[in-house]
C-alpha cells in the first residue's frame, strides 16, 4: 500500500510541472513573484519595522493558502530573548521521521537589495504550498525563523529556541540561507568536531550534479573547520549539538548557463527529490569522515572504511613493487639504516630554515610598522617563506659539494616515503579525512622509487607535493586567516608542522641531485649552483614584490575603529582610535568642531567635551511585604543596538519576577536581563527583589552609530564606530 501510494504521489507531483511551453518552469515563475513581493521589506534587521511587515506578509500568506501555522514568541523564553519571533508551520506525513526546512528572515548586513536572500523564504514558501496539496511519506517542518543572525553567545536565538522544543527520534535539517538564484550552491556541513551524515550530503550533492547546477561541498573549509584553528558557523554546531544531521545551504556568484526561472525550478526539484527518495525513512547512520568528489557527471565518494582500506591496499601494493623492481633493496635498507641517525639533523635543519624564514617575515612586518601586514596579502608570505627555504637548503647542499651526510640516493628516497607514511598515519589518527592528501603524495614518492629515467624522476619531484600546495594556495586565498596565522607566524608549533610538510619534497630534492651525479659527476656543482640562483632569484623577486605592495589601497581601506566611552555619572567622556597600522595626520569633526591629530600611532585616546543628554532613567517603586516592586524607564538619544542592564549587589539577589529574562553569577551578585537587539524607546524594565536588597544597576547603552555629529573631513578610512553609555544607578 504504501509504495502504492508513493508512485501516485511522484506522478502527481511530476503532472504539476507543466512539461511544455513558456510555462515549463512555473515553479520557479511562482518563486520570482514571490521574491518581488519579500523584496519591499529590504532591510529586514531583527526588530525592525520592514521586520514586522515581512511578518504580516507571512501570516497573510499562510491565511490565503489555509495553511496552520504557530507564532513563536521569542519574548516568552527564560533563557533567550528578543524582540523578533518565528513561525512554525508541520506537514504531518506518514511517518515520523521528520525533515526540518529552515529558513532565516533577517538579511546578513553586507547584502544589497538585489542579493538579500529573499530566495529563501520565497523558496519555503512554495514548498509549502506544494505540501498543503500533497501528503508526503516524511513529516516537514518548516521553520521561519527572525534573530539568527548576531554576534552574541546566544545567537542564532531562533534556532536555539527551536532545538530547545524539538522532539523527533529521526530528523534531518536543510538551513536556506542563500543570497540570490543563479549563484554557486556551497553546501556547508562541518561543526568542527562533528560533520552532517555522509548519506545527506552525498544526496543533495548527486540532486544538484543530476540538475547541473553549480555547487561545491567545500571540502577544504570542513578540513579548516575540523583543524579547531577556524571558527565553523555558529548555526551548524546549534543542530548538531542536539545530534541532527543539517546541511547549510549558502551561495556566493558564480556563472551559470540558465535563467533564474529555471535554476530555481531545478533547485525546488532538488529538494523534492531528497523528500521523494527518503520516503521509506531517514537513514540512522552518521559518517562522519568522507569527502565527496564531482567528476564530470558523476560523484565520488570516499567514506572512513573506504580511506583505511585503501590506505592498506594502497601501502601493501607500494611495498610488493618495491620488492619486485628494486634489485638492491636488501643493501638500501641497510645503508638506510646506517644513516639513520642523520634523520633529525636533517628534520633540525628544515625547522631552522622555516624558523629564519618566519623571523624574515616579522622583520617585514615591522618594517611596515604593521604586525599583520601578511594578512594582506597570505599567498606572496607563504611562496616567500616556501621558496627562501628551498634557497637556504639548496645553498646547504652547495656547501657541501658531494660530503654529503649519505653518498646514496636511496636513502633520502627512504627518508622521504618514511616521513610521508608518519605524517599519515598521524593525520589518520587525528582525523582521516586529511590522509586524502597524503596518499596522493605516497603514490608519487612510490612512482620517484621505482622509476630510473632522469626525467620522470623530476615529474615525480613536482607532482608529490601539489595536492598539498593546491589545498595551501586555497587555504590562503579564501582566505583562512588564523590557519595562515599558524603557518606563516607560529614560530615553533607552526614551523614544525610545515617541516612535516615539506621534509619529503627536501629529501626528493637531495634524492634526484645524489641520483643524477651517478651520470654527471663533473655537473655536480653546476646543479647545486643552478638550484641555489634559481631559488634565490624567485625568494629575491617575491621579497621585492612584499616590499613595494601597498600597505592599502582603495578597494582595501586602512580599517580605523573608534570606541567612545562616556559616564555621566563620572563626567568622563573618552574617544579610543585604533588600526593594525599607524594612523598618521587626520582631522575629526566632532560635536560641530575640527579637532587636528598629528602622527598618531597605532593606538590613541582622547578626552572630549562631555555630553550629559545622551541618558535618561526614571524609576517607580512600591512595597508590599517583604518585596519590592520596581519599574524603571530607560530613554537614549539615537537608535542604540542594544542596551545591557545589571544589577549588582554585595550580597546575593533573588530575582521573584521580572518582564525580561534574567542570568545570575555564579555567586548570585550579579544579575543581568536578557533584552533582545534594537529595542525599541523607551525601554520598560520591571522586576521584584527583596525589600531588604539594595542594589545598584549598571546600563550599558551600546551604538554602531553615533547618535551625534562625527566624521573624518581630511582621510578615507573603513570605519568601524562604537559607542558604550555607561550609567551607574544607585538604589535609592
Amino acid at each position: 500500500m504504501r509504495k502504492t501510494i508513493i508512485i501516485i504521489l511522484h506522478i502527481a507531483l511530476l503532472l504539476s510541472f507543466p512539461l511544455f511551453g513558456d510555462d515549463s518552469y512555473q515553479y520557479g515563475k511562482q518563486v520570482q513573484n514571490l521574491m518581488k513581493e519579500i523584496e519591499p521589506f529590504f532591510p529586514r534587521e531583527e526588530n525592525s519595522e520592514n521586520e514586522k511587515l515581512l511578518f504580516l506578509y507571512l501570516e497573510d500568506q499562510f491565511i490565503q493558502n489555509q495553511i496552520d501555522y504557530e507564532v513563536l514568541d521569542y519574548g516568552l523564553s527564560e533563557t533567550y530573548h528578543s524582540f523578533s519571533k518565528g513561525y512554525k508551520v508541520s506537514v504531518s506525513g506518514q511517518l515520523e521521521d521528520t525533515l526540518m526546512l529552515i529558513v532565516p528572515l533577517n538579511n546578513r548586513s553586507n547584502q544589497n537589495s538585489m542579493r538579500s536572500g529573499s530566495i529563501n523564504i520565497a523558496t519555503a514558501l512554495q514548498l509549502l504550498k506544494i505540501f498543503s496539496r500533497y501528503t508526503p511519506s516524511l513529516s516537514i517542518e518548516f521553520l521561519f525563523l527572525g534573530a539568527e543572525r548576531g554576534t552574541g553567545s546566544s545567537y542564532p536565538i531562533g534556532s536555539n529556541l527551536v532545538i530547545e522544543d524539538f522532539v523527533s527520534d529521526k530528523n534531518a535539517a536543510v538551513y536556506l540561507d542563500m543570497t540570490a538564484p543563479g549563484d554557486r550552491i556551497i553546501i556547508r556541513k562541518s561543526s568542527g568536531n562533528d560533520r552532517t551524515p555522509r548519506w545527506l550530503v552525498e544526496s543533495l550533492s548527486q540532486y544538484f550534479l543530476d540538475k547541473d547546477l553549480s555547487f561545491s561541498n567545500e571540502s577544504i573549509e570542513t578540513l579548516a573547520y575540523q583543524s579547531g584553528l577556524e571558527k565553523p558557523p555558529a548555526v551548524i554546531e546549534v543542530y548538531h549539538s542536539a545530534e541532527i544531521p543539517m546541511v547549510l545551504l549558502q551561495s556566493i556568484p558564480g556563472l551559470q548557463n540558465k535563467a533564474d526561472d529555471q535554476w530555481i525550478n531545478e533547485f525546488i526539484e532538488s529538494l523534492l527529490s531528497l523528500i521523494l527518495d527518503y520516503s521509506n525513512g531517514l537513514p540512522d547512520e552518521w559518517d562522519r569522515h568522507y569527502l565527496i568528489t564531482p567528476l564530470g557527471r558523476n560523484l565520488i565518494t570516499i567514506g572512513e572504511k573506504q580511506s583505511i582500506i585503501s590506505f592498506v591496499t594502497l601501502t601493501a601494493l607500494l611495498m610488493l613493487i618495491l620488492l619486485f623492481k628494486s634489485r638492491n633493496l636488501h643493501l638500501n635498507l641497510k645503508r638506510f639504516k646506517n644513516h639513520f641517525w642523520s634523520l633529525p639533523l636533517l628534520f633540525f635543519l628544515a625547522f631552522l630554515y622555516l624558523f629564519l624564514s618566519t623571523l624574515l617575515i616579522e622583520e617585514i612586518s615591522g618594517m611596515r610598522d604593521y604586525p599583520d601586514f601578511w594578512m594582506r596579502y597570505p599567498l606572496f608570505f607563504l611562496l616567500f617563506k616556501i621558496f627562501l627555504s628551498f634557497f637556504l637548503y639548496s645553498g646547504f647542499l652547495y656547501l657541501v659539494k658531494g660530503v654529503a651526510l649519505s653518498p646514496s640516493h636511496h636513502f633520502y628516497t627512504y627518508t622521504a616515503f618514511l616521513s610521508l607514511i608518519i605524517s599519515l598515519i598521524t593525520v589518520m589518527v587525528f582525523n582521516i579525512s586529511f590522509s586524502y592528501f597524503f596518499l596522493w603524495g605516497l603514490v608519487f614518492i612510490s612512482f620517484f622509487m621505482i622509476s630510473r629515467r632522469k626525467a620522470l624522476k623530476r615529474l615525480f619531484l613536482i607532482l608529490t607535493p601539489l595536492p598539498i600546495i593546491a589545498v595551501g594556495y586555497l587555504i590562503v586565498t579564501y582566505p583562512y586567516y588564523e590557519i595562515s596565522r599558524f603557518l606563516l607566524t607560529s614560530r615553533v608549533t607552526g614551523n614544525i608542522f610545515f617541516t612535516v610538510l615539506i621534509m619529503p619534497v627536501l629529501m626528493l630534492q637531495s634524492s634526484l641531485n645524489h641520483y643524477l651525479h651517478r651520470f654527471h659527476r663533473h655537473r655536480r656543482s653546476f646543479r647545486n649552483a643552478y638550484s641555489l640562483i634559481t631559488t634565490g632569484a624567485v625568494t629575491v623577486f617575491l621579497l621585492y614584490r612584499i616590499l613595494i605592495l601597498p600597505t592599502f589601497d582603495e578597494v582595501q581601506k586602512q580599517p580605523l575603529y573608534l570606541n567612545e566611552v562616556i559616564n555621566p555619572g563620572k563626567s568622563i567622556r573618552t574617544l579610543g582610535l585604533s588600526s593594525p597600522a599607524p594612523i598618521g595626520d587626520l582631522t575629526l569633526l566632532l560635536d560641530g568642531k575640527d579637532l587636528k591629530l598629528n602622527d598618531v600611532g597605532r593606538e590613541a585616546e582622547i578626552t572630549a567635551p562631555m555630553i550629559n543628554d545622551l541618558l535618561d532613567v526614571s524609576r517607580e517603586k512600591s512595597t508590599f511585604l517583604d518585596r519590592v516592586s520596581s519599574k524603571y524607564t530607560i530613554d537614549a538619544k539615537g537608535t542604540p543596538d542594544r542596551i545591557i542592564i545589571e544589577l549588582i549587589s554585595e550580597t546575593p539577589l533573588i530575582i521573584y519576577d521580572s518582564n525580561y529574562p534574567s542570568k545570575a553569577s555564579a555567586d548570585g551578585k550579579k544579575i543581568e536581563f536578557h533584552i533582545g537587539v534594537n529595542p525599541r524607546l523607551p525601554l520598560d524594565l520591571s522586576f521584584i527583589i527583596s525589600r531588604f536588597a539594595a542594589p545598584q544597576m549598571n546600563i550599558q547603552v551600546y551604538y554602531s552609530d553615533f547618535p551625534y555629529q562625527f566624521d573624518i573631513t581630511d582621510r578615507d578610512f573603513a570605519l568601524y564606530k562604537n559607542l558604550v553609555v555607561n550609567s551607574l544607578i544607585p538604589w535609592e
